[in-house]
């Protein structure tokens, strides 16, 4: 009896067991597989391409000259600059004929305050020509003129300190007589013109041949320099520094 009841629990236990695995099989046909869906894949990145820059244009090589020779100075080149030299020495009065000799130099400082001398006696006559005419035009020009004898009297002194210092000079001859004699007519003028003895007009009338004479002393004074052994060039030169000398000194006598 108990083996027929175990039997039958055991037949349940299949019986149960068989429907268990039939439900199992039942419920995995009713649900699908799971299938694994793959994303697509994303495009790959494609690199930008970027503008490139334009090509610049190539510049063309210039064409180089071919270097040239300089051609060198040529020997007239430096004749001309010597005879330009020379001729400017010539224009400024400076003696091109023997300068550098010691005898020559010796004699043109002797004669250099002989010419000034001369030349200071005939500019003084000349400043005093033109302070006569300012006394004539009245007013203020009358005025000028006592002031204007004044300075010419002190020219004067110092023009005869000066003629006393070069009577010595050798070759002089002459010529140291004529320079008193203007000395002496100048002085005579000026002291009657500042005493009143003489107005200005004249002062001017006396005052003329005066002045010729001194002018012909000045040109005797270069004669007599060239006579003693300067150059016409050098003598020149003498005069002419003579000349500035004296324009300095009686530039005050008729402003």
């Amino acid at each position: 009896m108990k083996y027929c009841y175990r039997l039958l629990i055991v037949l349940l236990a299949l019986l149960m067991l068989a429907g268990c695995d039939r439900a199992g099989d039942e419920e995995g046909e009713s649900q699908p597989l799971a299938t694994s869906t793959t994303a697509p894949a994303a495009p790959a990145a494609t690199a930008a391409t970027l503008p490139t820059a334009a090509a610049q244009p190539t510049t063309a090589a210039q064409p180089t000259d071919a270097p040239t020779d300089t051609p060198a100075p040529t020997a007239t080149v430096a004749a001309t600059a010597t005879a330009t030299a020379a001729a400017t020495a010539g224009a400024a009065g400076q003696d091109t004929t023997g300068a550098g000799d010691p005898a020559q130099q010796e004699l043109m400082g002797a004669w250099q305050p002989v010419m000034a001398v001369a030349a200071l006696d005939q500019s003084l006559c000349v400043a005093l020509q033109g302070l006569a005419q300012t006394g004539q035009g009245g007013g203020l020009g009358a005025l000028a003129v006592t002031a204007g004898l004044a300075g010419a009297g002190g020219v004067l002194q110092s023009a005869q300190q000066q003629l006393a210092g070069v009577m010595s000079v050798p070759g002089l001859g002459a010529l140291g007589g004529l320079m008193q004699a203007d000395q002496t007519a100048l002085g005579g003028v000026i002291g009657q013109w500042s005493g009143g003895q003489l107005d200005a007009a004249g002062a001017s009338s006396a005052l003329a041949p005066i002045c010729a004479a001194a002018d012909a002393t000045l040109s005797q004074t270069q004669q007599g320099a060239q006579a003693a052994g300067l150059s016409a060039e050098q003598a020149g030169s003498l005069l002419d520094q003579a000349k500035r000398g004296a324009a300095g000194l009686v530039g005050g006598i008729n402003p």
